[in-house]
């Protein structure tokens, strides 16, 4: 049974903030003030912006590309922030503001799909 054609995703706002913020903690961490606190709650907020992709894994063959890209570049991250001078590179709101525009044109082709198919008269069941 076929559901309607999927919404187009939100801006995460939230998340997005929470990335700011993390990426903030992280070049503050490089001075070495508050190494502790700041530390702790950007372990924090990575964990939160994990949950939030493991959120999107419901779905067709087209979410589970979407969340080995995500995967992938969540890795890379991790590995950017090890190294010193890159602390002060953005990389977690980067890699939610590319997670958001994967998703948002994936559900845009899979629109055009649908809407393509729907123009040839399949009805769907």
């Amino acid at each position: 049974m076929l559901q309607g054609p999927p919404e187009k995703p939100q801006f995460p706002v939230m998340i997005a903030s929470m990335a700011v913020l993390k990426d903030i903690l992280d070049s503050i961490d490089a001075t070495g003030f508050g190494i502790i606190v700041t530390t702790f709650t950007t372990i924090g907020i990575s964990l939160v912006i994990a949950l939030w992709m493991l959120g999107k894994m419901s779905g067709g063959w087209w979410k589970g590309r979407m969340i080995k890209w995500f995967w992938n570049r969540y890795l890379l991250m991790f590995i950017v922030e090890f190294i010193p001078f890159l602390k002060f590179v953005p990389a977690t709101t980067v890699l939610v503001l590319m997670a958001h525009y994967k998703e948002t044109r994936v559900v845009k082709l899979l629109n055009s799909g649908l809407e393509i198919l729907h123009g040839h008269g399949f009805k769907g069941g």
